[in-house]
């Protein structure tokens, strides 16, 4: 089987830089610095208290999956945003389109490169993950799962940022359009909610919950929302997981019992769309 030659040369580059490792060693530092702080305290709690409170371990299996949601959000704009504005500004793109390649085989090969990036800074932090395994009551399938996760999110997030660093020229403003979107789309539609549910308290003609429930299908596009609902059908009970969404936002019943399937092809859908846009803004015009 052929590899795409510019993911051939991305790797190489990539494992060859100090980069890599370096954005791991931050990683999976600050990772490992806030996981066992919380640890130790829930330990310090335990032993003045002499009871051991189990469900703390649940927080510290949910504050983790947080902060790598979180490092991840920050660290992949960084990492595509100058992957083909970088090639504009070397002067390099215009004699890679003059090869055999395609313009969707070279944003391909830019997104694999990144995804395989991605998917090493996630499994190198699965040692650090595996602290909950100490108490137990979090499986090995759940921690898999939010995982899988995590690495989707992830390439969706590098998605917008080579979407955005093949419209512009500027890295610069590849990475303010990159940090942009994904701040948009993670804090920018809970904003949306939120600001919706005050107008709606205030409103005499539609109430919080009707202005809330239409508002609220935006977040199927938060990669955020997912994996709380990820975390809820772990960790709570499997037949109320399906109506958490459906009381608190007043979305209907059935995007609240299969909000996840929903939601990663809604977040999957946009990756092809900025993908065809990517692969659009390199294509050659002609007169």
């Amino acid at each position: 089987m052929q590899v795409n030659p510019v993911f051939r040369k991305e790797l190489k580059l990539g494992v060859r830089s100090a980069r890599l490792p370096i954005v791991m060693l931050i990683y999976n530092s600050v990772l490992a610095f806030i996981s066992l702080l919380v640890f130790y305290t829930i330990l310090e709690g335990a032993r003045w208290s002499g009871v051991m409170d189990y469900t703390s371990v649940i927080m510290l299996y949910i504050v983790m999956v947080a902060i790598e949601g979180v490092l991840l959000a920050f660290i992949v704009p960084a990492l595509t945003a100058s992957t083909i504005s970088g090639e504009r500004e070397r002067q390099t793109l215009d004699i890679l389109l003059t090869t055999r390649m395609t313009p969707f085989g070279i944003v391909s090969g830019k997104l694999l490169s990144a995804v395989s990036m991605i998917a090493l800074l996630i499994i190198s932090s699965i040692p650090v993950i595996s602290i909950v395994f100490i108490f137990g009551g979090i499986s090995l399938t759940d921690v898999f799962k939010i995982m899988l996760y995590l690495i989707f999110a992830a390439v969706f997030f590098g998605m917008i940022g080579i979407a955005s660093s093949a419209r512009l020229k500027k890295t610069t403003s590849s990475t303010v359009v990159a940090y942009g979107g994904v701040l948009g789309i993670c804090a920018g539609t809970v904003l949306i909610v939120i600001l919706g549910a005050l107008l709606g308290s205030v409103s005499t003609t539609f109430s919080a919950h009707d202005i809330v429930g239409i508002l609220g299908l935006i977040l199927l596009f938060n990669p955020g929302m997912t994996t709380v609902a990820i975390l809820v059908e772990q960790l709570a009970d499997p037949s109320d997981a399906g109506i958490v969404f459906h009381e608190f936002l007043g979305v209907p019943q059935f995007l609240s019992e299969h909000w996840i399937a929903i939601s990663i092809l809604l977040q999957l859908l946009l990756m092809l769309l900025l993908l065809w846009r990517a692969c659009g803004a390199l294509k050659p015009r002609k007169r």
